[in-house]
């Protein structure tokens, strides 16, 4: 339950005290930017839970043709 907050405290130090430094490393979603700015905003904080969801191969515009090999 604390991982999320572990690694966002661990992110945030590595981006320094005005968070103009990089992440050295993109490991989780937790380094994306959406994220990030989530948190310093404060539309997540200490205490919430995250729910990810992801897709693969999904068609998410009705216009785009999939061409398989």
């Amino acid at each position: 339950m604390n991982y999320r907050e572990e690694c966002t405290q661990r992110i945030l130090a590595e981006l320094g005290p005005d968070y103009s430094n990089g992440p050295s490393m993109y490991q989780d979603f937790f380094h994306g930017t959406d994220y990030l700015e989530a948190v310093l905003n404060e539309k997540i904080r200490k205490g919430d839970m995250i729910l990810v969801l992801t897709t693969d191969g999904a068609q998410l515009y009705r216009s785009k043709r999939m061409s398989l090999p």
